[in-house]
């Protein structure tokens, strides 16, 4: 299911916070493990999803194991990463009920904001709202200069028709594609952004597909 709510399974497609929390626990396991939500993964020889083998490690305390393998163990604190850990296993809990608020979530990230390990993802929504875009930006830059450890993330899309089509307008050709990348580049190195989320829900045809592929490797 990637980064899709159960709830989905359901037919319950409507975008909530809930399904936001739940796409966030997924992405702090994917970025920590650097396994693809869907992919399967092994452990003890059986396949299982993402989740549910991150369920499964925190249940045995191999927390650390979970961790990439090329990231060097001897910075790692065993504490701040089981806590990692705890926090995403908690967003991507099954039933929406059980995860936490968004402002519960804000408060734990404050809180935390000072380990070096749970470094966790502010998400900025870029959008023509006026809460969101350049003015969030700004907003957002402030932490990351007080604070080397916290880590923000530039995340562009969302669920919506002019997000979907905005992008379907900006890939399709190879000069909007440059603009974008050479944008976003720019926006990120002014803003202290640590990486680049692209939120595409979803190419519908083959060749946006193919056009997604030519914007991520170019």
């Amino acid at each position: 299911m990637g980064y899709m709510p159960p709830e989905y399974r359901e037919g319950n497609t409507a975008a909530t916070v809930a399904a936001d929390v739940y796409s966030f626990g997924i992405l702090m396991i994917e970025i920590a493990t650097q396994n693809r939500p869907s992919w399967p993964v092994k452990l003890e020889g059986k396949a299982m999803g993402l989740v549910e083998w991150a369920r499964e490690m925190v249940g045995l305390n191999r927390e650390i194991e979970m961790v990439y393998e090329k990231i060097p163990r001897d910075g790692l604190i065993e504490e701040e990463v089981k806590e990692y850990f705890r926090i995403a296993c908690m967003c991507s809990s099954e039933g929406w009920k059980e995860r936490p608020a968004m402002k519960e979530l804000e408060l734990i990230i404050r809180t935390r904001s000072g380990d070096p390990v749970v470094c966790l993802l502010v998400l900025l929504m870029l959008n023509t709202r006026p809460c969101g875009g350049l003015a969030a930006a700004r907003k957002i830059e402030a932490p990351a200069h007080r604070n080397p450890n916290v880590k923000t993330l530039l995340s562009i899309g969302g669920g919506n028709s002019s997000a979907t089509a905005t992008f379907t307008f900006m890939a399709s050709q190879a000069s909007s594609r440059k603009s974008f990348i050479d944008s976003s580049i720019s926006l990120s190195r002014s803003y202290i952004f640590y990486a680049l989320d692209l939120d595409w829900e979803y190419p519908p045809t083959p060749t946006e597909m193919n056009n997604l592929g030519s914007l991520l490797n170019e």
